[in-house]
């Protein structure tokens, strides 16, 4: 599972380029590190990509404090979870 996690974050990195800082895959689970000016560009990237689909935003952590917010979205087609961390 690990292996199809990091293949996706590849994906998504490739398509992303400088939105993202990196992504890391821990537990199990798919982390990507956006630039907090790219936030929203990253999760509808993640809802509309065809090899993402994760259309369902299931929880937003520190919108007040935009260089920490955190961003889960669930995939409801592989049953996958995401978590995208903003930093500065």
């Amino acid at each position: 599972m690990d292996e199809t996690l990091a293949e996706l974050g590849e994906h998504i990195q490739a398509h992303l380029g400088d939105a993202l800082d990196g992504y890391k895959v821990e537990y199990g689970e798919l982390t990507l590190l956006a630039r907090a000016s790219e936030i929203v560009q990253v999760v509808r990237f993640l809802r509309d990509d065809s090899s993402c689909q994760f259309v369902n935003l299931t929880d937003l952590c520190g919108v007040d404090w935009p260089q920490r917010t955190t961003a889960s979205t669930w995939s409801t087609t592989s049953c996958r979870r995401s978590r995208t961390c903003a930093s500065a």
